[in-house]
């Protein structure tokens, strides 16, 4: 309790007196008038700085490094001071003026005290200097003002800068709403603009965070607190209940969360696209935001259209929107993405799965460039798409393009060129075609075409000359009767309903269209299992033709599913549904199994029939080897696998004979390219066989047999010594053997009259074991070459295909010297 009244000794009447507080006091009236204690404490006057020494007033002067918060200084002393925390403590107190009086009157004095309640006070004229700038009271801003401790006034709408106010407490710089991010500055006692995030943070706390440095802090959940104008740091993941209740205006249809920083906002559970506005939570433009901007939900982050963007974990475990590139095949990208970081993936096809937010190997065979999330690889598969800006897109067929300009397209895109192109699998694009090219050349331009001698571009693509000659484009025919030779074409005239003796005129007259023969075309008794290019036709209940292109086309078929064989692959009917379906052993009944013998065979469960199942005639047409000293089929050794000469002359691999050659290493072996190896022996192998198979050289220089050629037009190019099988297509060998009496080229051939068959002259041998089956063929152990040892003779001259260009023949005058 203070104690003590405010007295002075009045000279006049020679007594002690009650001291009415005047306004006007000064230290020196009370030391003059003899005042007491209290009587120098209650000096109020602006600039009077008291304290009550050896009973008198005088002037108050601070002393470093000493607490200077005395009972014995007046307010202003106390209030003033620049060292100390002192606030001027008041009390009500009741008192009797004169011993006469007869009633109490109450009074207020005060005394100087340290303050240390800095996080519950108010601003107010009682606090000293610092503690008024050193208040924390929630929601309190303080400033020093005309030398006292002021609450600064809110004016609603008044746009406050960091330099509005000086002498403030940090609380203060709540208040500052230009747009700047500040913080507080307890050296200059003022708020400061800064942008670094790593000293703007809710915890431990920043004092003086405006509202725009805590909403922004991307480090930290922090979030604002409107009622108390204060940064508030969020321990525990964001409910949006809670803040619900806290914004009672705010839905849960809306991203708007105000007050909200960066780290609270990108943990927005909803379907919407969530980001960081200037004081919130806000709705985004996925059309125009990007992985880096602050705040983003996942649903934002995984829905952005502007680049490719994952939902990651940092290393503090919080997860955030980052640009993600990845370097890895499709289904190694293992995280959260949007659809354009598939569209960057290198190594394999891949697509976006909206489903799961992942990147996965399509699934599926697209017919529009339209795919979300899909990659330059899968791109290239679609037929006249192109990928340009991460987007796959259809090329319009009517734009001029330049090869460089699809490096990365379809193959149908790069023919559109109008420059030298082709198609390339290594880059998935066009690149430049070279004179090296063949007509079959994917992706290969008009230019890129009609440079090469063997090829024209005709029908909108490149063909061969050879191809075009044995299998011309129907449409290019004019006469009915050439037409009609051709089982794939058709002629086409108006038909007359009442007389067919005037249709036949048509066509007899060439009065008509030839084309594309079709299923339709047909008469029904040649229909059924016809094959057309890839189509099968069949007969339905109606005695209509119609095509199918596997198992499920066919509709209402007039036989039983299960006589039909679409690609290679046997139909059978529909279990539970009317029409057809393709085979599968592994689903099949022990009865149903049973029914399909040549296809599967039911051992305790149904499989597809392997060799070690199949009869000897079934053997032999399957790749399989027939075993007749055990009498049973087993599985088709690999050429290398064979050890023996005898053995090795006797098999065939996917079709290609086996040759016992000597190979790289000069050790003799079974192989499967023999004719690669006499290429690299001999020089020139055009024409010899091994086997039934004959070897051609290519323009390479490369020796290969006719069955290991894909190219329709390369085959046909070799015509002397390779047939094609435009129904299979196929490259076959004409050995020889395959020749009669009539037909027996001499070129690279004799017919045997005592054995009447065709067989290769002796130099057409490749080995010994070969060139003995002739009887007037001998082996030249040394040279290595098979011989005649008939009387010597000189063969005609022999006009073969020169291996660097296929239409141009080069004589080979080859003499053979035949030793008796």
């Amino acid at each position: 309790m203070i104690q003590g009244l405010p007295c002075y000794w009045n000279s006049e009447v020679d007594q002690c007196e009650y001291k009415e507080k005047k306004l006007y006091d000064e230290c020196q009236d009370i030391e003059v008038a003899s005042g007491n204690m209290r009587a120098c404490l209650d000096v109020e006057r602006p600039g009077q700085l008291c304290q009550f020494v050896d009973n008198q007033c005088k002037t108050f002067n601070e002393v470093p490094s000493q607490n200077n918060c005395l009972n014995n200084i007046n307010k202003v002393s106390c209030t003033q001071q620049i060292k100390n925390e002192c606030f001027w403590d008041l009390q009500t107190i009741k008192i009797k003026k004169t011993s006469l009086a007869k009633q109490e009157t109450e009074i207020t004095i005060g005394e100087c005290k340290v303050f240390k309640e800095f996080d519950t006070w108010n601003c107010s004229d009682q606090l000293s200097y610092l503690s008024c700038l050193k208040i924390t009271t929630k929601g309190v801003q303080c400033y020093w003002n005309d030398e006292q401790c002021q609450a600064i006034p809110i004016i609603k709408g008044e746009i406050i800068t960091p330099n509005t106010y000086v002498l403030i407490n940090s609380n203060a710089c709540s208040l500052v709403n230009n747009g700047d991010m500040v913080r507080y500055n307890s050296d200059t006692l003022t708020c400061i603009k800064d942008t670094d995030f790593n000293n703007l943070t809710c915890f431990p706390m920043t004092p003086g965070l405006n509202k725009q440095a805590c909403v922004k802090n991307t480090l930290q959940k922090c979030s604002w607190d409107e009622k108390n104008r204060t940064c508030v740091f969020e321990a525990k993941r964001l409910l949006v209940e809670e803040q619900l209740q806290s914004h009672r205006l705010l839905q849960s249809t809306t991203c708007k969360r105000d007050g909200l920083g960066p780290q609270l906002c990108s943990q927005l559970s909803l379907q919407l696209p969530c980001g960081s506005g200037e004081v919130g939570c806000d709705l985004i433009d996925i059309n125009t935001a990007v992985c880096s901007d602050k705040g983003l939900n996942k649903f934002a982050c995984l829905n952005l259209k502007t680049g490719p963007c994952a939902w990651m974990e940092d290393s503090d475990g919080n997860f955030v929107c980052q640009e993600y590139i990845p370097f890895t095949s499709c289904e190694q990208v293992l995280i959260d993405v949007n659809s354009s970081v598939c569209s960057y993936v290198l190594d394999d096809a891949c697509v976006f799965n909206q489903t799961l937010n992942r990147c996965q190997i399509p699934t599926q065979t697209y017919t529009k460039c339209d795919v979300d999330g899909i990659n330059a690889v899968a791109c290239s598969s679609i037929n006249g798409c192109i990928f340009k800006n991460q987007k796959c897109q259809a090329q319009d067929p009517n734009v001029n393009v330049l090869c460089n300009q699809a490096e990365l397209a379809n193959y149908q895109v790069c023919t559109l060129a109008i420059d030298r192109c082709k198609y390339s699998d290594l880059t998935h694009g066009c690149i430049k075609s070279t004179i090296t090219d063949n007509c079959n050349t994917l992706g290969l331009s008009a230019l890129g075409c009609n440079v090469l001698d063997e090829c024209k571009w005709s029908d909108s693509k490149c063909q061969c000359l050879a191809y075009l000659e044995q299998f011309p484009v129907c449409s290019t025919i004019l006469e009915y009767n050439k037409c009609e030779n051709l089982d794939y074409c058709f002629f086409e005239v108006s038909e007359s309903k009442t007389n067919k003796d005037i249709t036949q005129y048509l066509k007899n007259t060439n009065y008509g269209t030839c084309r594309n023969k079709k299923c339709s075309d047909m008469i029904a008794s040649e229909c059924q299992g016809t094959v057309i290019g890839d189509t099968t036709c069949y007969l339905n209940t109606k005695s209509q033709c119609l095509p199918a292109n596997n198992c499920s086309e066919l509709i209402a078929t007039s036989l039983d599913c299960s006589t039909y064989k679409i690609n290679n692959q046997r139909c059978k009917n529909k279990t539970s549904l009317t029409g057809c379906e393709n085979l599968n052993c592994n689903y099949l009944d022990q009865a149903n199994c049973e029914q399909f013998i040549n296809e599967c065979v039911f051992v305790g469960y149904c499989k597809i029939r392997s060799c070690e199942y199949m009869g000897k005639t079934q053997c032999l047409q399957s790749n399989c080897d027939w075993d007749d000293q055990q009498e049973k089929c087993t599985l088709q050794l690999d050429c290398s696998q064979i050890s023996t000469s005898d053995n090795c002359i006797l098999k065939k691999q996917q079709g290609i004979q086996c040759a016992w050659i000597a190979t790289l290493n000069k050790v003799e072996e079974c192989t499967s390219t023999g004719c690669r190896y006499l290429g690299i022996s001999q020089g020139d192998c055009m024409g010899t066989h091994i086997g039934t198979d004959v070897c051609v050289q290519m323009n390479d220089f490369s020796c290969v047999s006719c069955e290991e050629i894909k190219d329709s037009c390369i085959c046909l190019n070799q015509s002397l010594f390779c047939s094609y099988d435009n129904l299979n297509k196929k490259c076959r060998s004409k050995s020889c053997q395959h020749h009669n009496q009539d037909d027996c080229p001499s070129t690279h051939c004799r017919f045997n009259n005592s054995s009447k068959i065709c067989q290769p002259l002796c130099q057409y041998n490749y080995n010994q074991l070969q060139c003995n089956q002739a009887d007037e063929c001998v082996w030249d152990s040394i040279n290595k070459i098979c011989a005649s040892h008939l009387s010597n003779v000189v063969a005609p001259q022999i006009n073969l295909p020169a291996p660097n260009n296929a239409n141009i023949l080069m004589p080979i005058f080859l003499t053979i010297v035949m030793n008796l």
